[in-house]
């Protein structure tokens, strides 16, 4: 009877005795590119599929968790110094949610050594082949935060590290998603920055208010308002509630 490509994987699995595998350097080398291919990409399926998509799982809470930290609590802005400071507080996180974007660089390192195409990689884990070749060109823009990543970036780096089929795909995904979380944190404050935004219109100039918000001209700050609208709408637009997502995963499950 002809042996199925599950059991063949299967067998391969256990050739290498359940080790933990979390970079392409920790398989044996007797395992030729092609089957290490197969093996990563069988392996990220199932757990994207088993864990709907990641283990580490984040909801609005969470969010705004991250959203109250950031601001001290404050959660009321009426102000153009309101607006001054939110665009402040903004920068900050979105550099945060930066670092930890760059926390996919090293198994996306490890993906492109056994691929050498961002293509594939970027199918198997849900990215776009620009995002992976982004972020690990931002991580090698700035090496000497390569040796200190922050804390949510450590907190799954330590996941995937006692996960006994984990691999660079997986450490990818689960990355992702600890990523998206702190993005979707930015979201919100940018959503609150062009709400009272508008709410000022009625009391201070376009270019005040520009300003205020870190932009250089009103032209520009109307087309970043226009950008977040499109992509979220105003105030009780649905799309606004964050929420983790995946295209891999069946609404109706």
């Amino acid at each position: 009877m002809a042996v199925t490509t599950g059991e063949r994987l299967c067998k391969m699995r256990l050739a290498v005795d359940h080790q933990v595998m979390p970079t392409a350097e920790a398989y044996p080398g007797q395992l030729d590119r092609e089957t290490r291919r197969e093996l990563w990409l069988e392996d990220v399926r199932w757990h994207r599929e088993t864990y709907r998509e990641s283990k580490f799982k984040w909801w609005e809470c969470d969010v705004m968790k991250i959203v109250t930290a950031n601001t001290g609590g404050k959660l009321d802005f009426t102000t153009l110094q309101d607006l001054r400071v939110l665009q402040r507080w903004r920068y900050e996180l979105c550099s945060f949610a930066g670092l930890v974007q760059r926390g996919m660089a090293p198994p996306l390192r490890a993906a492109f050594a056994v691929w050498n195409d961002w293509e594939p990689i970027a199918g198997a884990v849900g990215l776009t082949p620009l995002e992976c070749a982004e972020t690990v060109y931002l991580d090698n823009m700035f090496p000497a935060d390569q040796g200190q990543r922050p804390h949510p970036v450590a907190r799954i780096d330590k996941s995937v590290a006692g996960m006994v089929f984990g691999n660079p795909l997986i450490h990818i995904v689960e990355m992702k998603q600890m990523w998206l979380m702190y993005a979707a944190a930015v979201d919100v404050h940018d959503d609150t920055i062009c709400d009272l935004a508008e709410e000022l219109q009625t009391t201070h100039c376009a270019e005040d208010i520009a300003h205020a918000a870190g932009m250089a001209h009103a032209v520009g700050f109307g087309h970043r308002v226009a950008a977040v609208r499109a992509a979220r709408g105003g105030p009780g637009d649905p799309r606004r509630i964050p929420a983790q997502r995946s295209d891999l995963l069946n609404p109706t499950r």
